[in-house]
């Protein structure tokens, strides 16, 4: 009789993209050992047997690697109002330890209509790493540099794979702040908007006829100061 071919296995396993090949390999045995792998991406992979009869390929198969960081809170929180200030700052709070994101990892963008944004801010921003109260590096601060978020606008804090960190997302819509321009927002600065409505001559204006009659009254003023700073800015469809 003749001898028995050995039957091999090629095996070919990548990531969705087919950009980053993590093994293309030909062997005898049953199991392949693999590579460390990406957090919170998809790989497929497909396993080829071939013998003396011929090759018979084999179904693809995929799965998702879990990521090992979640965003736990933000201060603000999601859908609470930014300032019109050139210092807004926000924290997000994660619940293992994160290092500072390299530049695209995460995305600062105006929310537009159907689901769409404007480009990317995050490049007048600061990011650092800060403590949490346990003293761990699990908080990420995020300042505005000048005046970059624009007045009764929605904005989103995105977080795309960065590191091991889960994908994320945050809204947030601008309204009324810093009516001093001392770079601070006080109960000052709320109390100059709440007297000037609606004739307040600043990019802050929230002067708006409130009952649709086409003239702004005593009754439009008293509805507008009750609301301040959280008259309602409608967050763009989509999102």
């Amino acid at each position: 009789m003749p001898e028995a071919v050995p039957r091999e296995y090629d095996v070919v396993f990548e990531d969705a993209d087919g950009m980053a090949i993590a093994i293309t390999a030909t062997t005898t045995d049953n199991c392949l050992s693999l590579p460390t792998l990406d957090p919170n991406t998809r790989y497929v992979w497909q396993v080829t047997s071939r013998d003396a009869c011929g090759e018979t390929p084999g179904p693809v198969w995929s799965f998702t690697t879990v990521c090992g960081t979640t965003l736990v809170s933000s201060a603000p929180a999601h859908e609470e109002s930014l300032w019109r200030s050139a210092n807004n700052i926000v924290r997000l709070t994660f619940d293992q330890d994160i290092a500072l994101p390299q530049p695209g990892e995460i995305l600062i963008r105006e929310l537009l209509e159907g689901g769409a944004f404007g480009p990317d801010l995050s490049s007048s921003f600061t990011f650092s790493v800060e403590n949490d109260k346990g003293g761990f590096p699990r908080v990420l601060m995020i300042r505005e540099n000048g005046g970059v978020l624009s007045h009764r606008k929605w904005y989103g804090i995105s977080g795309r794979s960065w590191g091991d960190v889960c994908d994320f997302s945050v809204h947030y819509p601008v309204q009324v702040g810093d009516a001093s321009n001392d770079g601070r927002v006080l109960s000052f600065d709320v109390s100059v908007i709440n007297s000037g409505i609606p004739n307040i001559a600043a990019a802050d204006d929230d002067r708006r006829d409130i009952n649709g009659d086409g003239r702004i009254l005593s009754f439009d003023v008293s509805i507008t100061n009750g609301s301040v700073p959280s008259l309602t800015v409608t967050k763009p469809s989509g999102h």
